[in-house]
């Protein structure tokens, strides 16, 4: 014998915070996208990570700039994880970064000596029509295909999820 119990929110008694909202699509809030190619990233010079493909996008869009966008109901503080690998042997530094609205939220520097990877996480609040990106510095050498590529499945992704409200 199954139960359904059909409800859109939870809210503590007495409160007008929503603790969870669900969207009229039946998920939680959240996105996973990735890079299915390369992106060239200049010496000494940050860029915006170009995600151009995704496995799912709840309540946010993505704009061809790399560029997600929450969507109107889909506010809340949210968990974010942001996975990316240099595609270089060679020793230097750089740094992994997301954005809120244009500014930094929580990075990584890196001394690079082999193919490494930065992983940034963080817990945000967010509101309706934020934007988020994840933005890559390089001071290592002239680069071609930076970041990117496939190995047991993409080097650089990000997702999130609302964790609360």
């Amino acid at each position: 014998m199954a139960s359904i119990l059909n409800v859109d929110k939870i809210r503590a008694t007495g409160s007008t915070t929503d603790a969870i909202k669900i969207l009229s699509t039946g998920h939680i809030p959240c996105f996973q996208v990735y890079m299915s190619g390369n992106q060239t990233i200049a010496q000494a010079a940050a860029a915006t990570v170009v995600f151009n493909a995704n496995d799912f996008l709840h309540g946010w869009t993505l704009a061809n700039t790399g560029i997600l966008t929450c969507s109107s109901g889909s506010g809340g503080i949210y968990s974010i994880n942001f996975r990316v690998r240099i595609n270089s042997g060679s020793d230097g530094n750089w740094y992994a970064r997301i954005r809120k609205n244009g500014n930094s939220l929580v990075g990584e520097y890196m001394q690079n000596e082999y193919y490494e990877y930065a992983n940034v996480a963080t817990l945000v609040s967010i509101a309706d029509s934020d934007e988020i990106e994840a933005v890559v510095f390089q001071n290592i050498a002239s680069i071609s295909d930076t970041i990117g590529g496939n190995d047991l499945g993409p080097n650089c992704y990000m997702y999130g999820y609302r964790v609360s409200g």
